[in-house]
């Protein structure tokens, strides 16, 4: 159990420096993700960049993530989730629609004066709140891929043990606080897991 996302980064930090992690820049997932990337980033003395990354929701569960997307356009999608739910190819197709189209106008608010985040060949450490069945993160480390990162590390305060043997095997190196066998939602494993708003998110990326 987590005091707060803050709390988490630095137990998170403490152990990726005991583990002797190295890192080019820092990549948190927006939004709950940034605070937690942001303690890492500061007593790593680290770089902060954010990625938005947006889940798909299920019909008439829009918290069960179906699927991810980024900002760009660069989607993954839970096929077995998918075909288990009985999502029609219509609906995915309105939801990854919908979704993107959202996404212009936030993306500029929260990376306002930043330029686009530069990630080739850099080893990158992808800092998230928690997974529970890993959609955004699975559309990060694609959307990594794509970019041509150099080295991909993945650095998280607590996951579900399915979503964490899966994001394993996708990323250079993966560093997981707590893996617990009872997970219901990340929240569960905060004390404090108040909802992070932009206003927020582009307060942290402000330099001091």
């Amino acid at each position: 159990m987590f005091t707060s996302r803050k709390d988490a980064g630095g137990v998170l930090a403490g152990e990726l420096i005991k583990q002797g992690i190295k890192a080019d820049l820092v990549l948190g997932i927006v939004r709950g993700g940034v605070v937690v990337a942001k303690e890492v980033a500061d007593l790593l003395h680290l770089p902060l960049e954010v990625l938005v990354v947006k889940k798909l929701g299920a019909p008439n569960n829009s918290e069960l993530a179906i699927g991810a997307l980024t900002s760009d356009g660069v989607t993954f999608i839970d096929n077995s989730l998918v075909n288990s739910l009985g999502v029609e190819k219509s609906y995915l197709f309105n939801e990854v629609k919908i979704q993107h189209q959202a996404f212009t106008v936030r993306d500029k608010k929260l990376r306002k004066g930043y330029s686009s985040i530069s990630v080739i060949n850099r080893r990158v450490l992808v800092v998230d709140d928690g997974a529970a069945t890993g959609a955004t993160l699975f559309a990060a480390i694609k959307w990594l891929k794509k970019k041509h990162a150099g080295t991909i590390i993945l650095a998280l305060p607590v996951a579900a043990k399915h979503a964490a043997v899966e994001l394993q095997n996708l990323v250079d190196r993966c560093v997981i606080l707590e893996e617990p066998e009872d997970f219901g939602a990340v929240g569960q494993f905060y004390q404090d897991f108040r909802e992070v708003s932009d206003d927020e998110v582009v307060s942290l990326l402000k330099p001091k």
